[in-house]
């Protein structure tokens, strides 16, 4: 998909509905997260629910996620309704979704396990599919963005700067000690100025 297909975007959320349903590869959604999400691909909280917020739109639409109705006998047992299940006329039918679980704060969630332990294994069941599906969404945009020809060049460039620094501080440390060695006549060390010669031929090589 075209860059500037992408522009007419009004949230991070209607963004990730639209890239959550992408199901290749998506450049042009990797260039307009970088070019319109602050600090990305360090995403911020509130932006971060944003996404998950538009991941849920796109989770729930697909089939194999619809609503599940279920009958609900005592306080905690539920009975999924297939099409085989004969429902009785008095039955108390509660519905099960992932929006339905993704509703439940952490705390109020939390609170099932005691409360409703049978209510708190299946909206569980429905949280960690769907924290599967958001997470690698997510992870696929960053991978994305990440192997942008122009990203890969800085990315290099940064590995080559902090290998080079690396070498400079190595070498520093053995000039001193080249040094120290003269100034004590060790014979194997060598002179000043061939030493600098030996540094400058070295980093003349790594270019």
């Amino acid at each position: 998909m075209a860059t500037t297909a992408l522009k007419d975007f009004k949230s991070i959320r209607d963004f990730a509905v639209a890239q959550s349903a992408y199901e290749l590869t998506g450049e042009g959604y990797a260039r307009w997260a970088g070019a319109n999400i602050a600090g990305f691909p360090e995403i911020a909280q509130e932006s971060r629910e944003e996404f998950y917020a538009g991941y849920l739109v796109t989770y729930c639409s697909l089939p194999k996620h619809a609503p599940v109705k279920y009958i609900r006998e005592g306080s905690d047992t539920y009975i999924p309704i297939t099409k085989d299940t004969q429902v009785p006329e008095k039955a108390e039918i509660v519905v099960f979704s992932p929006a339905v679980a993704m509703n439940y704060t952490a705390q109020a969630f939390g609170t099932l396990r005691k409360d409703n332990p049978n209510m708190h294994s299946i909206i569980k069941q429905y949280r960690d599919a769907f924290s599967k599906f958001s997470t690698q969404k997510l992870a696929r945009l960053i991978a994305d963005w990440k192997a942008l020809p122009e990203n890969a060049v800085a990315r290099e460039r940064a590995v080559n700067a902090d290998f080079s620094a690396a070498c400079k501080k190595a070498l520093d440390g053995l000039e001193t000690r080249n040094k120290n060695a003269l100034a004590k006549g060790d014979t194997s060390a060598v002179g000043t100025e061939k030493f600098k010669h030996a540094m400058r031929a070295f980093f003349e090589a790594l270019k």
